[in-house]
C-alpha cells in the first residue's frame, strides 16, 4: 500500500487541510485518485471528505488533527466536515 489510513478527524470552514485538490464524489476509487493527485502536487498527506472531496496542505502533518477525532466518516471517504486522513508511504 502506498498510503496508510491515520483515522477520521473533524473539520470546519477553516480547513485543517486547506488545499482543495478536486472532487471524486461518485468515483469508486476516490481514495486512490486523491492519493495520486496529492502525490503529483508534492504533498505527504491527504484527506478524503464528504464522499470524495480531496484535500491536502503543505503543513498537513501539523494541522490534520486540529479539530480532534470524529466518528462521522464512512467507508474511508469522510463525511460532512469529517475527513478520513491518509499519510503516504515513503
Amino acid at each position: 500500500m502506498r498510503y496508510h489510513h491515520i483515522g477520521c478527524f473533524g473539520d470546519s470552514k477553516e480547513r485543517a487541510l486547506p488545499k482543495f485538490l478536486g472532487s471524486f464524489i461518485g468515483s469508486g476509487d476516490a481514495i486512490e485518485r486523491c492519493y495520486l493527485k496529492a502525490r503529483r502536487e508534492g504533498y505527504d498527506m491527504f484527506s478524503v471528505q464528504n464522499g470524495g472531496e480531496c484535500w491536502s496542505g503543505y503543513k498537513a502533518e501539523e494541522t490534520y488533527d486540529k479539530y480532534g477525532r470524529s466518528y462521522d466518516c464512512y467507508h474511508g471517504k469522510g463525511g460532512i466536515f469529517a475527513s478520513d486522513v491518509y499519510t503516504m508511504s515513503m
